[in-house]
């Protein structure tokens, strides 16, 4: 059996080949590219996650980046969201001090100068009345020592948690650990960049990464990956009622070194820059040769 990606027809096929006594070979081809796609985006980052929401922690400001960036309430000062959030009943006064705490900007600074997650539970209101979600703060930009950025991903557990969910959740820290990169759907032009992309391709900081790969997605691919990485993104997202993606492609690091990666995209519009890409990105576990 092989699986291989098909540049003609822009899909996965598996191939499985049946060798008989006589001599001949039956083949029988079957398009995976659905299957594969969605198997692998239930268990990455975007799908298991409620919400994500990029927040800046020294200017006080956060957006949602998913599951919809177009919601103009979910963006602006942070603190006055938190506010905003017990005040409509959304974070249910439970244990308010502690949560509030939690949530403090002061707060998730000072933890995220010693570790590159923090987390918390407490109850939200669902769908279907109360429910419990875990709270992940990761840190995604930093100078001087200082946390800049971070990714606040919100895990919704229902009234509890279930054991499949707990075998699943050193996965989803696993994901949280990876790099983000941002940039233009129409120019490709990189709008930010994390710590973990730049370690990601051995270059020492965001300008020297930036000067690197030319401030372009397209100098992050590996030139014989680029064209077929385009067009599944294409495909993928225009398939997708939620705009997401997954690829995988081989990148070039500063050292010369050749890896694959995972690439889990998110596309978004937003009103000053238009469409844009949110992407987190990762070694790939499997380094074809």
């Amino acid at each position: 059996r092989f699986h291989g990606y098909s540049q003609m027809t822009c899909r996965y096929l598996c191939l499985t080949l049946y060798p008989y006594k006589t001599g001949y070979a039956g083949m029988l081809v079957e398009d995976q590219s659905q299957g594969r796609a969605e198997d692998t985006a239930l268990r990455s980052l975007l799908s298991l996650f409620k919400e994500i929401y990029l927040v800046n922690l020294r200017d006080n400001h956060y957006r949602m980046i998913y599951p919809d960036s177009d919601k103009h309430l979910e963006r602006g000062n942070y603190e006055e969201a938190i506010n905003r959030h017990f005040g409509s009943g959304l974070i249910l006064r439970e244990n308010e001090e502690n949560v509030r705490k939690f949530l403090s900007l002061e707060i998730v600074r000072r933890q995220l100068k010693e570790s590159n997650t923090v987390e918390y539970s407490y109850r939200r209101k669902g769908e279907n009345g109360p429910e419990g979600c875990r709270t992940i703060f990761t840190l995604a930009e930093e100078k001087d020592g200082e946390p800049l950025t971070a990714v606040l991903g919100i895990l919704g557990m229902g009234n509890w948690i279930h054991q499949q969910d707990k075998l699943r959740l050193g996965e989803i820290m696993e994901h949280l650990s990876e790099g983000l990169f941002i940039y233009e759907a129409e120019s490709e032009k990189i709008l930010y960049v994390d710590t973990r992309v730049v370690q990601l391709f051995g270059c020492e900081s965001r300008e020297d990464f930036m000067e690197y790969v030319g401030g372009s997605f397209r100098g992050m691919v590996h030139p014989d990956d680029l064209e077929r990485i385009e067009n599944e993104i294409g495909e993928q997202i225009g398939q997708s009622q939620r705009k997401m993606d997954y690829v995988e492609y081989r990148i070039t690091r500063k050292d010369g070194s050749v890896i694959w990666v995972d690439d889990y995209g998110h596309l978004v519009k937003d009103e000053k820059q238009g469409s844009i890409f949110y992407v987190f990105i990762s070694e790939s576990k499997d380094q074809r040769r």
